[in-house]
Parts: structure tokens; C-alpha cells; sequence
């Protein structure tokens, strides 16, 4: 009995070994802030193909949500006229927003002589602290009046939406979405405002507007756009949006040469996404990849969603299959496999603005695995369910321009191996079946440095509560990991991994009437990862550290086109252990139609 459980056992080796080497060169994890492809959300073939972590439908935009109208003054004065009054006090009338005090502070209101014109500055020191602020269209104003007392009155007028908005959009039904939205968003605000009644009298905020108009974007799937201008009753201002259609369809092909011998080094994907399938603001996004022979792999993902209500809700399916063949130095292995999974998942957006968003996310999945060698069949079926927090913000809160990633993914699951050879091989070695939980942090952020430089730092990092199934492993090799060593290479149940670069921005050029960017970097990956949480007594080496440095050029067309090309090379960790290469050129590259 014990001959026949070593027997299994090195069969098991042999199948970690190809599970392993196919599985993290399709589903490397994605580290990294730049994607090769921007136009179609920027989602890793490991989120598309696992759907751990489902595709956005929208996100921050480069495009102006709002449009607001400049500062105007009521009674213009003439800079010229030095005519001075002795003003006794300030009286504040219509804020409810801030309090008196800290508004005089801020216009440095206090009893003296003051000309009209310094009297419009305070008034517009004002306006410009409730703008810096959030609030669109909050204004001071001193009307004509006449002093009672030595006392001048200041009108605060803070901008309140009224009740509807102005909605411009060829279909009804997108209409009637873009009001649900409108009313949804402002009714909200109506509790927590005790200036605002009937859904209208709500402050018209930066984060209440945009909300409105990118909810708009995501649930109908068109261009919305949003304009503020004076409304019916004093005081009030009226929202108009405008919905436009986007592009249906998009398209996107990529090639990259991230992946390792045993998997087939060059990489084919397609890509669509359909807008808008049924008119309800639905997405279908399709997938597809191959490798090159003699070793292949193919996979197809498949993912739909739809809005549900106008809270900012949206609900999708998705499904995906893999198939491999080990090539290379495993031909003789004749190992091949397949992976299934359904899916679903529901997405809510907790933070929505021009420059900051916060996302929450819980999925299900349910899949098959199965690795076949000459030897024996390791069949396995999974399920797996997940919770991730994830967001976006712009800053300058050091002077100069900066934007920072975060999130964090928790996964509970577990693993049934249907084979009984397998599974005493198993239950007699690493123990990866059952359930198990996992934690995951990642977080990057890019610091202007002034003028066309940049520094950019990112981390990763996942902790698995035993020893895991190949498919759920962390792996440190490829182009989002270090970028020296190929998908694929070093895995486990635990690890972080990092980045440094340096990074400058060359000058924007046009060729035939495309504007074309060029980044070039110097960067720095290291990571670590421990093999086994668990590992078997007697084992000598349980854990890896992979680290390399390069250059990297990056090439731009907008949305339409990115080429991404590194080189790099192992710093201190040795040559790769699944092919060899002491260097590597790494070439991503995309085309959106």
C-alpha cells in the first residue's frame, strides 16, 4: 500500500508540474495600473477568464460629466471708482452650508473703509471657497441695497437643484431610466438636508451631480452629459442632460509574448463588447485567445449584465472554458486539461465622481478542472465565492498630480476531487481539497514629480489559509508580475510582489491626424512567494523570491492603439527554472476598432 501511495504521489508531482505551468501562464495576476487596452476597461485575462473580479461598465472618465456656468457678478462696479463707505459689520443671509463666522474669516470681513471694489472681492473670496469645495454654482453676492445700521447684507446663493431635470434623449425608455436615476440620487439627499423638501432644495454638489450623470452613463450605455443653469425660482438651479449614442460595438485584438514554453510563448485575443444588446443598458463582452503550436492553449469567456433599478445596481453571468496542451519539454508528458466555470455577480458603486471611485463586488462561481497525462485523470469541481472592494482617486495633495489604486478580494471556496486514486494521493500528501480561505490586498499609485516625470509604485500581495489547488495559486512571472521571468514561473499559496518605476512623458505627436503619446520607464520588480502554506515534512525548499530590473517603452494612440515593449533581466534570483533565459523582451501590443 505504501509502494502504491509513493507511486501516486510522484504522478501527482508530475501533474502539479503541467497544471501549474498552464494555469499561471493563462491566469496571471494583473498587478499593474497602465493597461494594455484602456478603451475596453483595462481587465486581466485572470478577471475575464475567472470572473473573480467581473468587468466595470463604466468608470472615470476623461470626459466632462458637468458643465457649469462661470461666476457672474450682479452689480458690476467699476474697478476705478476709489469712492469708500465705513462699514460697521457683515450680515450672511441664505447659507446654510457653512456658518457665518468662517465665511467673514474667509473674505477677512471686519468694520473699516472699503471701496465697491473690495467689497466684490470679499464677495468672490466667497464664491471661490464654496467651488473649491464641491459646490458648482454657490455664490456671494452683495445686492444694491442701502446700509441699515453700518451693517451691508451678503447674499449666499448655495445653487438648489429643483424637482426634474431637463433629460434630451432620442428613446423613451432611456428617458425614463436617466429620470429614475435623477430622482433616485437627488430623494436621497432629501433626509439628510433639512433645507430640502419634494425631492427638490438639494444643494447641487460636485459628487451629487456626477453621480447622476455617470450613473447615467453606466445604466443606459450612451454619452451623458450634464449642464447647470439658472432655475425658475431664485436660488435654484436646473440640471439638463443630454444622452447621446456611443458606439456599439467594440472591438479589440492583442498580441503579446508573455507566456512560457510549455503553454505556447505568443498570444492571440479577440475581443468585443456590445453596448446596449436589448436596449435596457446591458453589455455583452465576449473573449477569446490561442497560443502558438507546438504547445496551445484556447479560451473563451463569455459575460452579460444589466442595470437593476436606478440605485447604481448591476447584476451579470459569465462563463468561460480552457483548454491546454503541454508542449516543449513535456510533450512526452502528453499532458492536456480543460477548466469550466459559471458564474454570476452584482456590482454596486459606493463612491461615483470625475476623479474617485469605489466599487463593491460579491460573485459566485461554480467550475470543473481536469488534467489528463498518460499516466492518470486528476479531475476536480470547485466553487468559489468572493467580495471586493476596489477604487480609484485623483489628488494633488502633494503639489503635484497623482492617481492611486486599491483594493482588497476575499475569497471563500473549496475544492472536491472526484477521482478516489486522486484523492488518497491527496488526503496522504498537500491536502487541497476542502474548503479554504483567502485574503488579497493590492494598491499603486503614480506621483507626478513634476514637469514630464513620474514615480510609480505598486504591491500586491495574497494569503491562502492552506495549502491550495494549482488553479488558485499566486504567481510572480509575466508581464504585470516581474517582468524578467515568464508566466507561469514561481507560485504558491502565499506571496507579495512590487514595482518601482520611474517614468517620463514625452511630448505628445500627430501622425496622420492621430495624436501620439510615448512613455518611457526604468523599473524594478521583486516578489515572494511561499510554495505550500502547509508544506510536507522533510521539505528542504518551500518558498521562492523572484526580482529583476528593465526598460520599458510604451506607445499610444488615444483609445484606438497601445504597443507596449520591455526589456529585462533577472537582478540576484537567477535565470528562469522553466525555460532558461537570462533576459527578456517583452512585446504587448492592441488594436481598438
Amino acid at each position: 500500500m505504501g509502494k502504491e501511495i509513493l507511486k501516486r504521489c510522484g504522478q501527482r508531482v508530475l501533474a502539479a508540474i503541467g497544471a501549474g505551468c498552464v494555469l499561471f501562464a493563462c491566469f496571471s495576476q494583473e498587478v499593474r495600473a497602465q493597461s494594455v487596452s484602456p478603451a475596453m476597461g483595462g481587465a486581466s485575462v485572470e478577471e475575464l477568464q475567472r470572473g473573480v473580479n467581473p468587468r466595470r461598465v463604466g468608470g472615470i472618465s476623461s470626459e466632462g460629466a458637468v458643465t457649469v456656468p462661470s461666476i457672474s457678478e450682479e452689480n458690476p462696479v467699476d474697478e476705478k471708482d476709489k469712492r469708500t463707505i465705513y462699514i460697521k459689520g457683515f450680515r450672511l443671509v441664505g447659507q446654510t452650508v457653512f456658518d457665518e463666522a468662517t465665511l467673514l474669516g474667509i473674505a477677512k470681513a471686519s468694520p473699516g473703509q472699503y471701496t465697491f471694489g473690495q467689497l466684490e472681492k470679499m464677495a468672490r473670496a466667497i464664491t471661490t471657497y464654496y467651488r473649491d469645495r464641491g459646490y458648482l454654482v454657490g455664490q456671494a453676492v452683495i445686492p444694491a441695497q442701502k446700509s441699515k445700521d453700518g451693517v451691508i447684507e451678503i447674499r449666499i446663493v448655495e445653487g438648489r437643484l429643483e424637482s426634474e431635470a431637463s433629460i434630451t434623449a432620442q428613446d423613451e425608455d432611456v428617458q425614463k431610466a436617466i429620470r429614475a436615476i435623477y430622482h433616485e440620487v437627488v430623494c436621497a439627499k432629501v433626509e439628510s438636508d433639512p433645507q430640502a423638501s419634494r425631492c427638490e432644495g438639494v444643494v447641487a454638489t460636485d459628487r451629487l451631480v456626477e453621480r447622476i450623470v455617470l450613473l447615467a452613463r453606466e445604466q443606459t450605455g450612451m454619452k451623458v452629459f450634464g449642464s447647470l443653469s439658472p432655475g425658475t425660482q431664485q436660488g435654484y438651479t436646473h440640471l439638463s442632460l443630454n444622452a447621446l449614442y456611443g458606439k456599439k460595438i467594440v472591438g479589440e485584438a492583442s498580441f503579446d509574448n508573455s507566456g512560457s514554453s510549455s503553454t505556447g510563448k505568443q498570444h492571440l485575443q479577440g475581443h468585443m463588447v456590445v453596448n446596449s444588446l436589448f436596449a435596457v443598458g446591458d453589455s455583452l463582452d465576449l473573449l477569446l485567445g490561442t497560443s502558438n503550436k507546438p504547445s496551445s492553449y484556447k479560451f473563451f469567456q463569455a459575460d452579460y449584465s444589466l442595470p437593476v433599478g436606478a440605485k447604481g445596481w448591476r447584476v451579470g453571468l459569465n462563463l468561460g472554458q480552457t483548454e491546454y496542451y503541454l508542449g516543449s519539454g513535456f510533450s512526452a508528458l502528453g499532458a492536456n486539461g480543460v477548466s469550466r466555470s459559471v458564474g454570476s455577480y452584482a456590482k454596486y458603486p459606493l463612491l461615483l465622481s470625475s476623479n474617485a471611485r469605489t466599487d463593491l463586488t460579491f460573485s459566485a462561481k461554480v467550475g470543473q478542472l481536469k488534467d489528463n497525462n498518460l499516466a492518470f485523470s486528476n479531475p476536480r469541481l470547485y466553487w468559489q465565492t468572493s467580495a471586493d472592494l476596489a477604487g480609484r482617486f485623483e489628488d494633488t495633495s502633494l503639489g503635484t498630480p497623482a492617481i492611486t489604486l486599491w483594493g482588497a478580494h476575499l475569497d471563500r471556496g473549496g475544492v472536491r476531487i472526484t477521482d478516489s486514486n486522486q484523492q488518497a494521493v491527496d488526503s496522504a500528501t498537500y491536502q487541497t481539497a476542502g474548503s479554504f480561505d483567502r485574503l488579497s490586498l493590492r494598491g499603486s499609485r503614480e506621483q507626478g514629480l513634476g514637469g514630464r516625470w513620474s514615480a510609480y509604485f505598486s504591491g500586491t500581495g495574497t494569503a491562502g489559509d492552506k495549502n491550495m489547488d494549482s488553479y488558485f495559486k499566486f504567481g510572480l512571472g509575466g508581464p504585470y508580475g516581474v517582468r524578467a521571468y515568464p508566466s507561469g514561473e514561481a507560485s504558491g499559496d502565499q506571496g507579495v510582489l512590487g514595482t518601482f518605476e520611474l517614468r517620463y512623458a514625452a511630448d505628445p505627436f500627430d501622425i496622420f491626424s492621430h495624436s501620439i503619446t510615448t512613455r518611457v520607464a526604468a523599473f524594478y520588480d521583486r516578489g515572494w512567494v511561499k510554495i505550500n502554506a502547509s508544506p510536507l515534512a522533510g521539505t528542504r525548499i518551500n518558498s521562492y523570491v523572484r526580482a529583476g530590473a528593465g526598460v520599458q517603452l510604451e506607445v499610444t494612440d488615444t483609445d484606438r492603439m497601445g504597443l507596449r515593449i520591455f526589456w529585462a533581466t533577472p537582478v540576484g534570483t537567477g535565470p528562469s527554472t522553466s525555460d532558461g533565459a537570462s533576459s527578456r523582451v517583452g512585446i504587448l501590443t492592441n488594436l481598438v476598432f
